[in-house]
C-alpha cells in the first residue's frame, strides 16, 4: 500500500482543473491470488470522497492487464491540460521484483516473479505517463495487498522510492508487507478521514493517517506503520484553509447503535417469504419493529439470523424453524461459536438487541436496553466474540460480580488454561465440548492474548 505525491507547485483552488482515476480489483479469477471483496467499497468510498474534492473521477473496475493499461494512458492524456491536477488511486495486489513495483490486474497468470512483467501493470508506466503529461502536481494512491510471489527471486513487500519532487507515502514500512483487503482497507479509511480536513498539508495527512493506522493496527494485534518520503519543493492541500471540509462519507460497515428506548407502537413484522425479518442480517433491526412481539416471535427473529448463517440447531425447536424455512436454509456447521464470530455488524447488533428484549419475559416493553445486563449468549459462553471485539463498559454494567468473573475467564478457558480452584474447573466443566485444556502455565496463556482481549480483560477487571 503506497501513496505518491509528485509536485513542483503552487496553485489556487479556483485555477486548477483536478482530474482522477480511481482503479480497483477485488475479483481476480486466477491462480494464487485471492479476491478482496472489501476492495468494492473502497473504491466506491474514495471515488465519492475525491469528488467532494473537486475532482473529475473515471472509476475502472476489475481490468485486466489491457484494460488497465489503456486506462492510464487515457488518464495520462487528461493531464495534459494546463493547470490540471491528477490523481491515481488503485486498490488491488501489488508485487515487486528487482526493484521495480507492479499492479497486478484481474485474470494474472503469475506462474514467477518474472511473470510480473508481462502479466502485470509496471509502477513506472504511470510515474512516466504523469511525468510526460507536464503537469505540476499529481497525486498517486496505492492501497495494495502485496503478494508474494511463489519464488525467491521476488517478494511480497513492494520496494522503497525516492525521487525530486515527490513525496511517496507507504501504508507500511518499505519491504514490508501488509495485510490483506479481505474487509475494506483501514489505510484507505484512514487516509478518507483526513484528506478533506482544512488546512493540511499531503505531508501533515500522512502523519495523522500513520497514527490513525497504528493505532487500529495494534489494537488488533498486528501493528502497522505507514511510511513517507518527500521530495517536494512546495506544499499541496486537498482542503485549503479555511475551506469548509467535505461531509462525513457513510460508514463502510454500520457502527454498533443503542435502539431508542421510548415505547412506540409495534409494528407488523415483515412477512416476506418464511423469514419475519428477511433483512436482519442487512440493517440494523429497531425496538420499534419488536416490541410487543411474544417471546416466540422474538426467539425466531433472533435464531433466523443463526439459521442464515448455517448453524445446525441442536434442539426440537431449531429443527422445526430450519424445516419451515425450506430451500432458505443451509445447515453448515454445529459449532455456535464460530457462527457468532462471522456475524457481521448489523446481525450481530440485532442478535443483542432481541436478546435484551427476550430477557423481559413475553416481549411487550422490556426494561431500557442501557440498565440491562446483556442475556448470556446461547450455548455455554456468557461472551462468546470476547476474543474477536471489545466488550463495552455498557454491556458490562449491571452484571453481578460471578457473571463478571467468568466473563473475565471464559477468555483465559478459550486459551486452554488449566484451572487449580473449584470456581474455575466448574467453568471449564460447563463449557463441556467448547473447552479443550492445554496448559496450566498463567504466563503462557497471558503471553498468548491479543490486544481485545487484554483491553477485554482490563476493562473487566475495573469493573471487578
Amino acid at each position: 500500500m503506497l501513496l505518491w505525491l509528485a509536485g513542483t507547485a503552487s496553485f489556487s483552488a479556483a485555477a486548477e482543473r483536478r482530474v482522477a482515476l480511481v482503479m480497483g480489483v477485488w475479483e481476480y479469477d486466477a491462480p494464487g491470488l485471492a479476491n478482496l471483496p472489501g476492495i468494492e467499497a473502497d473504491v466506491k468510498r474514495f471515488a465519492e470522497r475525491v469528488t467532494q474534492l473537486g475532482f473529475e473521477v473515471t472509476i475502472v473496475k476489475n481490468p485486466n492487464i489491457a484494460e488497465a493499461k489503456d486506462a492510464i494512458d487515457q488518464f495520462g492524456e487528461r493531464l495534459k491540460e494546463a493547470n490540471t491536477i491528477g490523481l491515481f488511486y488503485f486498490s488491488g495486489h501489488g508485487g515487486e521484483f528487482e526493484g521495480s513495483n507492479f499492479l497486478i490486474p484481474r485474470k494474472a497468470n503469475l506462474k514467477s516473479a518474472r511473470d510480473l512483467e508481462t502479466e502485470a501493470v509496471s509502477a513506472k508506466r504511470l510515474l512516466k505517463r504523469m511525468e510526460d503529461s507536464g503537469a505540476p502536481v499529481n497525486l498517486v494512491f496505492l492501497d495494495c495487498c502485496r503478494n508474494t510471489i511463489n519464488t525467491k527471486a521476488a517478494s511480497g513487500a513492494l520496494a522503497s522510492m525516492q525521487a525530486s519532487g515527490v513525496f511517496i507515502g507507504f501504508a507500511t514500512a518499505s519491504e514490508k508487507e501488509a495485510n490483506a483487503s479481505q474487509d475494506g482497507s483501514i489505510y484507505t479509511n484512514a487516509l478518507l478521514k483526513y484528506m478533506g480536513e482544512p488546512g493540511l498539508s499531503i505531508t501533515d495527512m500522512h502523519t495523522k493517517v500513520t497514527g490513525e493506522v497504528e493505532k487500529i493496527t495494534a489494537e488488533l494485534g498486528a501493528k502497522q506503520t505507514p511510511f513517507q518520503y518527500s521530495g517536494l519543493n512546495s506544499l499541496f492541500y486537498m482542503t485549503p484553509g479555511g475551506a469548509p471540509p467535505p461531509p462525513p462519507l457513510p460508514p463502510a460497515r454500520p457502527d454498533p447503535v443503542e435502539v431508542p428506548d421510548t415505547p412506540r407502537p409495534p409494528l407488523e413484522p415483515i412477512a416476506k417469504g418464511p423469514f419475519i425479518f428477511p433483512d436482519s442480517s442487512e440493517r440494523v433491526l429497531t425496538r420499534q419493529e419488536l416490541l410487543g412481539l411474544d417471546a416466540d416471535t422474538l426467539w425466531r427473529a433472533r435464531n433466523e439470523i443463526y439459521a442464515r448463517n448455517g448453524y445446525i440447531f441442536a434442539s426440537e425447536r431449531g429443527r422445526s424453524l430450519a424445516s419451515a424455512l425450506g430451500n432458505h436454509y443451509q445447515g453448515t456447521t454445529t459449532d455456535q461459536i464460530a457462527v457468532s464470530n462471522a456475524f457481521n455488524d448489523y446481525e450481530r447488533v440485532n442478535v443483542q438487541t432481541i436478546k435484551q428484549l427476550e430477557g423481559g419475559a413475553g416481549g411487550g416493553v422490556a426494561p431500557p436496553v442501557r440498565d440491562r445486563p446483556p442475556v448470556p449468549a446461547a450455548g455455554p459462553w456468557l461472551f462468546a466474540d470476547s476474543s474477536t471485539r471489545r466488550i463495552t463498559r455498557a454491556e458490562l454494567s449491571g452484571l453481578t460480580k460471578g457473571q463478571l468473573w467468568r466473563a473475565r475467564n471464559e477468555i483465559y478457558a478459550r486459551r486452554g488454561y488449566i484451572f487449580s480452584k473449584e470456581e474455575g474447573k466448574a467453568l471449564a466443566r460447563s463449557l463441556g465440548a467448547a473447552y479443550t485444556p492445554r496448559t496450566r502455565s498463567m504466563e503462557t496463556i497471558e503471553a498468548s492474548f491479543n490486544a481485545i482481549e487484554e483491553a477485554n480483560i482490563n476493562l473487566i477487571k475495573s469493573l471487578e
